[in-house]
């Protein structure tokens, strides 16, 4: 593979609608930045594609000079995969479109969105697409490679609530991809990762969104085996309306923390629930004391 090279960026800006952003130039250092701060890489150009065409122009142009290229929706790969040293990287952020339509419980969604977007447009008509947890993440990235989050227990993977993909293959061509049409691609998009092409708009299914409730507590690490063992048990018979995460952490030093937990290593929990996670919260802190905060 080669970098992006003048060349590649005068062909480039004569048929390009969005923005083309170099090394040097304005706008550049924010726009190759990714989430993960330790990952810091220079590629040769950014094309920030304004539509599908702008996708299209930027595959053609990559597969015609050979160019080393990454892919971006929102930049939350931890492993740095959506972005190069010297080469091409295709950033879809302008593509947030988020389409719903009400009655067939439906959205399509641009390939650029973050999942606070789309949970934002599908609140306005009380509906709610299972996605993941932090709302700055790109919903392509995570979709393509699965997709777990609050509702997961209920409605299953990010991947498997898409109805259908359009993409943009390597020969630059724009593609379908549902149970009637490429069907394999299809199955291979539903988790399978990125790299099958340029996704740039996802039709997926939407359910009624009911009142919520998040819960968190934060418990000393006097019996971690007590504290995972009631976790086990509880969840091995509790309502899949019910998500509840677990993990051992430090105690963080904010004020929300009892100070003789803070800085302590301890068990955090994470109740969330379609109606209330009253159960799962009584039962733990009945059996271990812990800080309590319903959010």
């Amino acid at each position: 593979m080669v970098e992006a090279s003048e060349e590649v960026y005068s062909s480039l800006h004569r048929r390009f609608k969005g923005d083309l952003l170099r090394p040097g130039e304005r706008g550049y250092e924010d726009a190759r930045t990714i989430w993960n701060g330790m990952v810091a890489r220079t590629p040769g150009l950014i094309a920030r594609c304004a539509d599908v065409s702008d996708v299209q122009t930027a595959v053609r142009a990559a597969a015609e000079n050979g160019i080393l290229t990454a892919v971006r929706c929102g930049g939350h790969s931890l492993a740095g995969f959506s972005t190069c040293d010297g080469g091409l990287v295709i950033d879809l952020s302008r593509m947030r479109q988020v389409t719903v339509d009400r009655e067939a419980r439906r959205a399509r969604i641009a390939g650029g969105c973050l999942l606070g977007s789309i949970d934002t447009a599908t609140q306005k008509a009380g509906l709610v697409f299972p996605s993941g947890v932090v709302s700055h993440t790109g919903a392509s990235g995570l979709i393509l490679g699965g997709g777990t989050g609050w509702l997961t227990r209920r409605f299953g993977l990010s991947c498997d609530n898409v109805e259908g993909f359009t993409l943009v293959t390597s020969d630059s061509s724009v593609v379908r991809a549902n149970t009637k049409e490429n069907p394999d691609l299809f199955w291979a998009l539903r988790g399978g990762g990125g790299n099958f092409g340029v996704v740039t708009e996802f039709e997926v299914t939407l359910y009624p969104l009911t009142s919520v409730v998040l819960a968190e507590g934060l418990s000393a690490e006097t019996d971690i085996r007590g504290l995972l063992e009631c976790w086990r048990d509880f969840m091995a018979e509790a309502s899949l309306d019910l998500k509840w995460n677990i993990d051992l952490r430090l105690a963080p030093h904010t004020k929300t923390v009892p100070v003789a937990l803070r800085g302590r290593p301890g068990l955090a929990v994470l109740w969330f629930g379609l109606a209330t996670p009253r159960p799962g919260v009584h039962i733990w802190s009945a059996r271990f004391p812990c800080a309590l905060r319903t959010l």
